[in-house]
């Protein structure tokens, strides 16, 4: 059961911002907010998101950390290259 709560997480993380609390009992298979506090405690911060509540909702709150740029000049340059060499060698 916690390996499948497990992915529904990840997913609801990905799909929603927000979830009510009672779509979340339902959706994570949790029958108190007892049982969903655990679950958020043992959830919160992975897969970089933080999870809060507010009012009646279940926040996913992505964290945003430093994205590595992907040199997409080099890469086209090295592609070509590549592609010029394997003509030459074809």
């Amino acid at each position: 059961m916690d390996a499948i709560r497990y992915e529904i997480a990840r997913s609801a993380e990905k799909a929603y911002q927000s979830l009510r609390i009672a779509d979340t009992f339902k959706l994570f298979m949790i029958q108190n907010e007892a049982e969903l506090r655990s679950f958020i405690s043992s959830n919160d911060g992975k897969e970089g998101v933080n999870w809060r509540i507010e009012g009646d909702r279940l926040h996913f709150v992505k964290q945003h950390a430093d994205q590595k740029e992907i040199p997409s000049a080099k890469m086209i340059g090295l592609c070509l290259d590549y592609a010029t060499e394997l003509n030459r060698i074809v």
